[in-house]
């Protein structure tokens, strides 16, 4: 994972460096039209929960296989890769509130997200070993689920507490 990340800060100063403010939800007024829009808490947690079950379950079924072993070591160098990538650019952006902004907006429900493949990789691990689903692989899926669930839901408060109180910055 210090891999990734350290890939990802070295990818954004290197190669976004001159156009940032201009790469999608960095640009300068992003956050400004986030304030004005009217979301619905809801309607945003099962759009973000749909997203993350997508991946959730492709890496679930490749869990289950021989690729097991690939995922357990490209995962956390992606997921470091894209922290330290978001990380920079906020940090160009914004300068020492971007690493506010960045935990705030994206490393605290990210972090979940994590745990829960870690938790689904591992139980693919365990079960592949073995045959049929034994009891402990079975609570880490559902223990994945819950954790997928429980960030969902944080990273949606998050997001719409923050459009809230970014203006008192």
């Amino acid at each position: 994972m210090l891999a990734g990340l350290i890939a990802g800060s070295l990818f954004a100063n290197i190669y976004c460096k001159e156009n940032v403010s201009e790469l999608g939800v960095f640009q300068f007024d992003f956050i400004e039209k986030m304030q004005r829009m009217n979301v619905q808490g809801g309607e945003l947690f099962r759009y973000v929960l749909s997203e993350r079950m997508k991946w959730w379950l492709a890496i679930g079924v490749l869990a289950l296989t021989s690729v097991n072993a690939v995922i357990v070591f490209i995962y956390p160098l992606m997921f470091g890769f894209s922290t330290g990538t978001a990380c920079s650019m906020m940090v160009m952006v914004y300068g020492i509130k971007g690493v506010l902004y960045f935990g705030y907006l994206c490393l605290i429900a990210q972090c979940f997200y994590c745990a829960s493949v870690l938790f689904e990789l591992f139980a693919g691990s365990w079960m592949r070993g073995r045959r049929g689903a034994s009891a402990k692989g079975i609570a880490f899926v559902v223990l994945s689920l819950v954790v997928i669930a429980v960030g969902a839901a944080l990273e949606t408060g998050l997001y719409m507490s923050f459009a809230r109180i970014f203006p008192n910055f």
